[in-house]
């Protein structure tokens, strides 16, 4: 008489099967998830900015953004004037004139492969001893002592292995091939473009941290000497220097025109606003030569993939 069932070596295959798929499968909808989350902080964001920019406008009685005190102070230079006149519209927890003031690095500046540990040093503020007859004080770290950092953490075991007879050669190989073959220690504190290389942020004017955890990055006005119009940049981390800190994911960039309105990058309002070829420079043209584009196979940096966000009513596509 046979007996319904399966046999151990059965069993043992369908399990193989189920744990190979869902590890090709679980990242994967992880990721889509957190893209999808960051998507959702944006269309907040950028709704809140824009109420704000449009109630300056009638509160002020004036039809240039740039004309409104709020607008004044990114040309001006006191950070104490962006951040009073901001704050009568928005909830901020605080403010910036640089990069590091928000804990975000340059890749300009240090070496790539910076561990983690360490990259939240940079800029940060950093006591100094009074030595040797130099006063002491306080101040940021640059990116040269960052680098010294780093150089000395290869030497730094971090084994809590008390064994003294340990072979110090083999804990520093150790230490420095868990560091560098980390994906995300590559991110740490820097915006980076949608397929993780180097991108070199603008220079930036001011800055704000809001209370959600959101960062904004504002540059100085400037001219499009093509329509005689003021424009600004404006990047939106939804949040903050936390990762993976990339164009298109996390990071969105905004032009701020004159009539107050957040236009996405890579949209023809936006490159009208911005850019010197607006019938080419939007994000749906995927000619290579493109900077700015957010379709085809690959190859695009994200900076134009805000555009393809919101026009998609903030569902990620790419």
């Amino acid at each position: 008489m046979r007996k319904n069932g399966f046999t151990l070596a059965e069993v043992l295959i369908t399990l193989t099967i189920i744990g190979v798929i869902a590890a090709l499968t679980i990242p994967q909808f992880a990721a889509e998830t957190h893209n999808q989350s960051n998507a959702s902080k944006l269309s907040a964001i950028h709704t809140e900015y824009e109420n704000a920019f449009g109630i300056m406008l009638l509160k002020e009685d004036v039809e240039n953004i740039f004309e409104t005190d709020f607008g004044e102070s990114l040309s001006g230079s006191s950070e104490t004037n962006f951040r009073d006149r901001l704050g009568k519209y928005m909830k901020v927890s605080r403010t910036g004139d640089e990069l590091s003031d928000f804990g975000y690095l340059s890749y300009n500046s240090i070496p790539l492969f910076v561990p983690a540990a360490y990259a939240d040093f940079i800029g940060e503020t950093e006591e100094f001893e009074e030595e040797d007859g130099d006063l002491g004080g306080e101040g940021p770290i640059t990116a040269d002592e960052g680098a010294e950092i780093i150089d000395d953490f290869g030497d730094t075991d971090t084994d809590t292995d008390t064994d003294t007879d340990t072979d110090t050669d083999t804990d520093t190989d150790t230490d420095t091939d868990t560091d560098t073959d980390t994906d995300d220690d590559r991110t740490v504190g820097a915006i980076r473009t949608i397929d993780n290389q180097d991108y070199s942020m603008p220079a930036i004017k001011f800055g704000a941290a809001n209370t959600n955890g959101a960062v904004v990055l504002f540059t100085a006005p400037v001219m499009n000497n093509t329509n005689n119009r003021m424009y600004s940049t404006m990047y939106i981390d939804v949040n903050g220097k936390n990762s993976p800190n990339r164009l298109g994911r996390d990071v969105f960039r905004f032009v701020l025109a004159q009539d107050g309105h957040l236009y996405p990058f890579g949209s023809r309002q936006a490159a009208t606003e911005s850019l010197s070829s607006p019938n080419n420079q939007t994000w749906d043209n995927s000619s290579a030569n493109n900077d700015y584009r957010c379709s085809g196979s690959s190859g695009f940096n994200g900076q134009g993939c805000t555009a393809r966000l919101v026009e998609n009513n903030y569902k990620v596509d790419y």
